[in-house]
């Protein structure tokens, strides 16, 4: 059966509406499907970079936010590692596409001058 925006959205798949609050997630995960499809014919690799750009962006819209928020009595504080974890989640995707879809160098990435591995 071939993928759909709706293949990844639950209950098919991982991605839940509070993940992306004030977007339309149908439309984002369609867009990065499409994407995946210009990229890959495996739909194995398309799926790893849906999720992979879904996982991104939850990450950057967390570390966009406050870190931490009071709205009347309720206050809530995000951790370092909430994001740090779809961080890791995009990457782990990201990762599995590059190897499905062929575009791996082998573990071998291009590091910028004056930066460390943290590996």
């Amino acid at each position: 059966m071939a993928l759909t925006a709706l293949s990844f959205i639950e209950p098919a798949g991982e991605l839940s509406e509070e993940l992306f609050p004030g977007k339309d997630l149908e439309e984002f995960t369609a867009a990065w499907l499409a994407e995946a499809q210009l990229k890959s014919g495996s739909e194995v690799a398309q799926a790893a970079w849906v999720y992979s750009r879904a996982y991104l962006t939850v990450a950057n819209r967390m570390n966009a936010e406050a870190a931490s928020e009071t709205k009347g009595s309720v206050s809530a504080a995000r951790l370092a590692n909430q994001i740090d974890y779809w961080r890791k989640r995009a990457l782990e995707h990201r990762h599995d596409f590059d190897i499905l879809a062929g575009t791996s160098l082998g573990g071998a990435y291009l590091q910028p001058i004056g930066y460390e591995s943290s590996e």
